[in-house]
């Protein structure tokens, strides 16, 4: 079921925006290269499919070596997306503010 968020940004002397967005509940998984194969996995709220995947692995320990591909899909509409790993890794970046546009 997805979650309202109500933003408001507001410009001195100028007028006020409001804007919605929608915030979804993903699944996501991904396999994880230790001593053996493990698959791991975890609920997260995100704005679409990609966004799960970066909220997911900024959750994750670091060291770890991942296998492709990192898999989301959306609950209830059940709409899927497949991501490979580096490029997740640099959007990750982005989303905490090591690299800028």
């Amino acid at each position: 079921m997805p979650h309202t968020r109500t933003v408001t940004h507001t410009h001195t002397h100028t007028h006020t925006h409001t804007h919605t967005r929608t915030i979804m509940q993903y699944r996501v998984e991904t396999a994880v290269l230790d001593s053996d194969t493990l698959m791991i996995s975890d609920w997260v709220e995100a704005d679409d499919l990609c966004h799960a995947a970066i909220v997911f692995m900024i959750q994750q320990p670091i060291g770890r070596e991942y296998l492709d591909p990192i898999t989301v899909v959306e609950r209830g509409t059940y709409q899927i997306g497949t991501y490979k790993h580096e490029s997740i890794r640099v959007a990750c970046d982005y989303e905490v503010g090591l690299r800028t546009i």
